[in-house]
């Protein structure tokens, strides 16, 4: 416990972690480090979370200094937070993906629910999304941003409507175009939803689409898109 019982404007009590290598002081030095121990099971002691700092750059009048904050997981240190010099912040594991197809998907079938085929992946960080069930897995409860970009080829006029679903296990969300208003088949149909959506741990998201009638002559272009990531 620190105390200081001054009543005024002015900082305190300060904890100064001072590395006072004045002759040698240079680019990516550790200028700081504050463990959190513990035990465990086997009476091991363990740095369960650390904080620390660095230099990035030394040089005299144009300074910059790093922030960082790790913690144990699965037996490894990780690092869960970096600020750099610049002041940016980076999550190395915060969930996010985004996935495409990794080719066109011919002539979907009519009045029934076709499950997009998203198997190619740009990123998957922290490792949530599975490229062969086209599926995205939220590994903790939180709200997740989901996004779906599907283009849609030889667009039927002769089917009543086309939807698109973003499908989450607490609920779906969808867009609908009424198609047989169109004059003639459409070269292209872009479709798009993006929602803000509640997940707990190990529920799942998926995109499908839905042909009403027509003929089987539909394509889902491979410059479609699905992606997303934690947001709180």
């Amino acid at each position: 416990i620190l105390t200081n019982t001054n009543t005024g404007s002015s900082s305190g009590p300060d904890l100064v972690l001072f590395r006072q290598s004045t002759s040698s002081a240079a680019d990516s030095d550790g200028i700081g480090r504050i463990d959190y121990r513990g035990l465990n099971d086997a009476n091991e002691e363990i740095n369960y979370a650390t904080t620390y700092a660095k230099i990035s750059d030394a040089s005299d009048g144009t300074e910059d200094g790093e922030f960082y904050i790790q913690q144990i997981s699965g037996g490894s240190y990780v690092t869960t937070l970096k600020i750099d010099g610049s002041g940016a912040v980076t999550k190395p594991l915060q969930p996010a993906f985004n996935a495409h197809l990794s080719s066109q998907q011919n002539n979907i079938a009519i009045n029934t629910n076709v499950t997009i085929q998203f198997a190619t992946e740009r990123f998957d960080q922290n490792a949530d999304y599975d490229n062969s069930a086209y599926t995205f897995t939220a590994p903790v409860t939180g709200r997740y941003q989901l996004n779906a970009t599907v283009y849609l080829m030889n667009v039927d006029t002769g089917a009543s409507y086309y939807s698109l679903h973003l499908i989450t296990s607490n609920d779906s969300y969808f867009a609908t175009f009424s198609s047989n208003s169109l004059q003639y088949d459409a070269d292209y149909l872009p479709f798009q939803i993006s929602q803000l959506v509640d997940m707990d741990a190990s529920d799942t998201a998926y995109v499908r689409v839905y042909q009403s009638g027509g003929s089987s002559q539909t394509d889902v272009n491979s410059s479609s898109f699905f992606s997303g990531y934690l947001v709180c």
